[in-house]
């Protein structure tokens, strides 16, 4: 499980900085598709780490669900 978790954290990377690159080449560009693909390349890059975050967010929550509802269950004195 660890490595896959390198392999995604490093294709992350790669495909962020590909993002950044990418606008910084068609930023310079002055054609209609650049100007498109620019903004693409930056919603892109705000957008996927975000998106990113929030999947970890729910998987954390999501693989605690159990434990927090025993938790509960016993305090409510539903669960002996």
């Amino acid at each position: 499980m660890k490595r896959l978790k390198q392999i995604g954290a490093l294709l992350s990377i790669a495909v962020l900085i590909g993002f950044g690159l990418g606008a910084m080449i068609f930023a310079f560009i002055d054609t209609p598709f650049a100007h498109k693909a620019l903004t693409v390349c930056l919603y892109c890059a705000i957008t996927a780490p975000v998106l990113i975050y929030a999947m970890m967010l729910v998987a954390k929550v999501l693989s605690h669900r159990d434990e927090n509802d025993k938790i509960l269950l016993e305090h409510l004195g539903i669960l002996g």
